[in-house]
């Protein structure tokens, strides 16, 4: 049987090494946390497992009002696709290393359907505290003679007969002899396809074909949208609120919303069959450099080895219709290292990738071609009889791929990559429009890489960089 949904993990098992966990936990404690200087407020809670171990989460502010009705003191619940952060708060609620950040592709289910026992309140003994053997940082819970009104409590009990104090005070006698006992209450477990080299030559060409050959932190420093080829290891899947599928259109790239046919887009054209397409949010990264890439059906059918259609079949056999559950499956390629074409897709700030290659030939083609350290690289410039590399300057690159017979510039469609509108390049005319705005500067390190040319204006454009490059392949 093919395994779809993803097993349960245990709190002290969790790190930033991924966003797609499932845990059973109970909610230990949850308090609000109020803005001094605004309305706004967001929801801090402590969760626990079965074993015991805590951890903290965060519900965010534009999340609080749609949130506060699912949580509350007690209750157990499975919680999964949350985002996993290094927990730096100056004052924290638990030993965890990690908290846990509510996004909108969070969610919970099988609320209250989890035997996790409740955890019992962790002391320190008074004789630590006055020592100084405490960490400043951590909130512990308190027995005290008197009451004192602080900010950071997030409850207060009054002649309450909790076992737990009951039990803690008889210790106090006896912890005197013992000495350790001190230190076992405050130590909890906080443990922590191929082809021939032919197919491959003719495939690796058509991939670099027309593009600009960059290390990723050069192209996420360039100063308009371009076609670019790089190299990047996929960390992990960004889960966002509409899951890891759409449904598209029969008329347009647009997704077509309703769960009844016919379904239909923004622009209201109706689709009488369903046509599922993958839509997968993926951080990438190259030299500690770190980047969203939007991945598309295309390339997502040759990493995965099924359709999205398959897949999602294969989950409503499983019993699981819930497009937030993102499938084992789709971690085929995560911590894989690509040949990636991207293009940055204005407003929303994400890259659409394009085309997407795991052959270890052509992944070291483009780190062949990548500048050295003098600023020089190569590019693949098209040709009507063959493809030929040819070694161009770094400002060179930045223009390469718009350039043209004609001394007119040229914009590329824009995609909406927004959480409403999925837009898949494979279905999208790419249709050069004119430019309206023509004088944009070129980082100025760059302009002095090229050679003096007869303009009068004090800023180089773009416009100019490419009568420079003409100049220096036609002399």
């Amino acid at each position: 049987m093919i395994v779809l949904q993803r097993p349960f993990e245990k709190i002290r098992d969790i790190d930033n090494s991924k966003s797609l966990w499932r845990v059973a936990v109970r909610v230990k404690d949850l308090w609000i946390v109020r803005h001094a200087k605004s309305t706004k407020h967001h929801t801090e809670m402590v969760l626990c497992d079965d074993l015991g171990d805590e951890i903290q989460m965060t519900v965010p502010t534009d999340l609080h009002e749609k949130c506060k009705t699912q949580f509350h003191v007690n209750m157990t619940c499975t919680i999964q696709n949350f985002d996993v952060e290094k927990n730096n708060l100056s004052v924290k609620a638990c030993e965890h290393k990690f908290k846990l950040i509510w996004t909108g592709g969070s969610f919970i289910e099988d609320v209250n359907e989890h035997k996790i026992p409740k955890p019992g309140f962790k002391f320190k003994d008074f004789a630590d505290i006055k020592n100084g053997i405490v960490r400043s940082d951590l909130l512990i819970d308190q027995f005290e003679l008197g009451i004192s009104n602080v900010w950071n409590g997030t409850q207060l009990f009054i002649n309450d007969d909790i076992p737990e104090i009951i039990a803690f005070k008889e210790s106090l006698s006896a912890e005197e002899s013992c000495g350790n006992q001190s230190q076992q209450l405050s130590c909890q477990s906080q443990m922590l396809t191929q082809s021939s080299p032919m197919t491959q030559q003719s495939s690796g060409d058509k991939f670099l074909n027309n593009a600009l050959i960059l290390p990723l932190p050069q192209i996420l420093a360039l100063p308009e949208p371009a076609s670019c080829v790089t190299v990047v290891t996929t960390n992990k899947i960004l889960p966002t609120k509409f899951g890891w599928y759409y449904k598209l259109c029969g008329q347009c790239p647009r997704s077509a919303k309703g769960d009844t046919l016919p379904l239909k887009c923004e622009k209201d054209h109706e689709t009488y069959v369903i046509n599922l397409r993958y839509k997968i949010d993926v951080e990438a990264e190259y030299e500690g450099v770190k980047t969203t890439l939007v991945f598309w059906d295309r390339e997502c059918n040759e990493l995965i080895g099924h359709t999205a259609a398959e897949l999602h079949t294969m989950m409503v056999e499983g019993g699981i219709t819930n497009p937030l559950v993102y499938p084992v499956q789709l971690d085929n390629f995560m911590k894989k290292t690509l040949a990636c074409k991207i293009k940055l897709q204005l407003p929303w700030g994400n890259y659409s990738v394009q085309g997407a290659k795991a052959d270890q030939t052509i992944i070291q083609k483009v780190l062949d071609h990548f500048p050295k350290n003098e600023g020089t690289s190569k590019l693949a410039i098209a040709s009507s009889e063959n493809i030929e590399l040819e070694e161009v300057s770094a400002s060179d690159q930045m223009i390469e791929d718009q350039k043209s017979d004609k001394d007119e510039d040229f914009v590329f469609p824009t995609v909406n990559l927004s959480d409403s509108s999925e837009y898949d390049p494979d279905h999208i005319p790419l249709t050069p429009a004119k430019r309206t705005a023509t004088n944009q500067s070129v980082p100025q390190d760059l302009a002095d890489a090229l050679p003096p040319t007869k303009s009068s204006s004090s800023k180089t454009t773009l416009k100019q960089l490419k009568k420079n490059i003409k100049r220096e392949k036609n002399p």
